[in-house]
């Protein structure tokens, strides 16, 4: 049943007139209503990137087939011993990489004998692999023993030890 205009205006009349009163109750009495500053914000524009290319580059890359400089590293001799017939020698590296190669050096005099071993990574250091001269190539008495190391990208040679051989 639709509302009659009358009765409409009335209801509207009615709400404006609460309102009123509701916000009258808000000022003190006798007071004056005081103006209260609207400030403004105003939106900065959105951040933009911008490429600043520089017409030098800022590091030289290598040239072609070449690598950077060999860093030399610290071999520790672990054993330098006789056993089994034959001059056996381990050794650590203060690196952990794959790749090197681990030379066992023993020298008397103007003689020299060679074994080469492998390097093995591990989770602190790179482990040359036991490396063994036959002591029938040795002749008796005081051996001056060496480990050096080799990588593409780092040496090193250990300190000396010395080892009897019976």
């Amino acid at each position: 049943m639709p509302v009659p205009r009358s009765l409409a205006a009335l209801g509207a009349g009615a709400v404006a007139g609460v309102l009123s009163l509701a916000l009258a109750a808000c000022v003190p009495e006798g007071s004056a209503p005081v103006e209260t500053p609207v400030s403004s914000v105003t939106p900065s524009p959105e951040p933009s990137a911008t490429l600043n290319a520089s017409a030098t580059p800022s590091a030289t890359p290598s040239a072609p087939g070449t690598s950077p400089e060999a860093s030399t590293v610290t071999v520790t001799v672990i054993t330098a011993d006789v056993a089994d017939g034959a001059l056996e020698v381990t050794a650590m590296v203060d690196i952990v990489e794959s790749g090197g190669t681990c030379t066992a050096q023993a020298v008397k005099g103007a003689t020299r004998r060679a074994a080469t071993g492998t390097a093995t990574p591990t989770h602190t250091s790179t482990y040359c692999e036991l490396m063994t001269v036959p002591v029938a190539e040795l002749a008796p008495g005081e051996w001056t023993i060496t480990v050096s190391y080799q990588s593409a990208l780092n040496s090193g040679v250990s300190s000396e030890v010395t080892v009897d051989i019976p």
